[in-house]
């Protein structure tokens, strides 16, 4: 029901906001955060900041005023904490946010613990969440108590709680780009546009905080290691001791540390942390090899004779046989050599006669004859020629009648 006086108007603490009401039941009381203390009102006039009001229809002005730690905006009709990172007095309608390098929790009149150098304040990811101080990341830097983290300048670096930035890294780090993964050997010395240093990973170190180098073979380091140490067993199974070189692999020793020792003779890397027997048909002769040579599969010259077969640290053995070769050279001297000669002289005997009567009848002359003019029944003739030592055939001139030797 609404509320109005003997003169027809609403009174204080309601309103009316309609033009041509015909009863007080048209009137409206004012609602929580707000208020109104004049009649005949078309409108109520809302709370003040920093204070509030949960009546209904009232007529003065809103007396409940917020605490300290709380706030209220105009027209609210209670009022709120203040959150995390902020703090009010009594009756405010906003709150204040702390200063650098200090924090407060919710509904809190004022911020208190200030941050050592080297740190920061820090919220978490729920605005209801307590700020805490926390080390100032890689590449940022407090150098004074209470304030925030700063970005290192260009050319300059820091690890992680830093109270200023450097031209090098701690041990354990090397210089590198914001972002970039940290890879031995980069960011060495000055880098302009970097302001991080990134943690040097196993089997790495960085003595001087200038750039990440590895291990020597076969010593160790965990992440972020100024130096290298011993492999130990602990070391081995956390995947923190350098590989070996080639051919060669990590066996303990008697204190129990591991170092690396090449693959024995007859063997050789077959992968890494493993030495494999030479397979058959192979072998090796040295030691610390990454494979295996083919043997030959018989001697080079047939002078030289096996005396040991492939083996996995040999190959063929081939010996020359020099007492055998002394020996058959003495038979021959003895047997070959006369043989030899009777040979020759057998050829000569069978074949040097004709060939020097040949020779001798080759260069006597052939005088003409003149015989018979008169052929013989046959239309030949014949005559002895002393000279030659033959009987001679003659044929008879077909115009002279005389006959010439054939």
């Amino acid at each position: 029901a609404g509320s109005a006086g003997c003169s027809g108007q609403c009174q204080p603490g309601w309103y009316g906001p309609s033009s041509g009401a015909t009863s007080a039941q048209e009137c409206l009381a004012c609602q929580p955060g707000s208020y109104m203390p004049l009649a005949a009102a078309s409108a109520c006039y809302v709370c003040a900041g920093g204070s509030f009001s949960t009546a209904t229809g009232l007529a003065a002005a809103c007396g409940d005023v917020c605490a300290p730690g709380m706030y209220s905006d105009v027209g609210m009709s209670t009022c709120l904490s203040c959150p995390a990172g902020t703090f009010s007095g009594g009756g405010a309608s906003a709150c204040q946010s702390c200063a650098a390098g200090t924090f407060s929790s919710i509904s809190r009149t004022s911020c208190g613990q200030t941050c050592p150098v080297g740190q920061g304040l820090s919220t978490g990811p729920d605005a209801s969440d307590q700020p805490a101080c926390a080390v100032c990341g890689a590449g940022t830097f407090s150098a004074v108590p209470g304030t925030n983290c700063s970005a290192c300048p260009s050319g300059t670096f820091a690890s992680p709680s830093r109270d200023s930035c450097l031209a090098t890294c701690n041990p354990g780090f090397e210089p590198s780009a914001a972002g970039a993964a940290a890879t031995g050997g980069q960011g060495a010395g000055l880098c302009v546009g970097c302001g991080f240093c990134k943690e040097c990973p196993a089997t790495w170190y960085s003595a001087g905080g200038l750039a990440c180098m590895p291990c020597p073979a076969g010593r160790a380091s965990a992440a972020g290691a100024s130096a290298c140490s011993d492999c130990t067993p602990a070391a081995k199974q956390a995947g923190q001791c350098a590989l070996c070189d080639p051919g060669q692999i990590l066996v303990a020793d008697a204190s129990g540390r591991f170092r690396c020792s090449p693959c024995a003779a007859g063997s050789f890397m077959s992968a890494p942390g493993i030495c494999s027997t030479c397979p058959s048909g192979s072998y090796n002769n040295a030691t610390g090899q990454t494979s295996c040579i083919s043997c030959r599969s018989s001697c080079p010259s047939w002078t030289q004779r096996v005396t040991d077969q492939c083996q996995a640290t040999s190959d063929l053995n081939c010996e020359e046989w020099k007492q055998d070769m002394s020996l058959i050279a003495k038979m021959w001297m003895l047997v070959g050599t006369p043989f030899v000669a009777a040979y020759f002289v057998y050829i000569w005997a069978m074949y040097a006669p004709d060939f020097l009567v040949g020779r001798r009848k080759a260069a006597l002359p052939r005088p003409f004859i003149q015989v018979s003019p008169t052929p013989s029944p046959s239309g030949q003739g014949v005559y002895f020629d002393e000279a030659l030592g033959e009987w001679i055939k003659v044929a008879p001139d077909a115009q002279s009648g005389k006959e010439h030797s054939m």
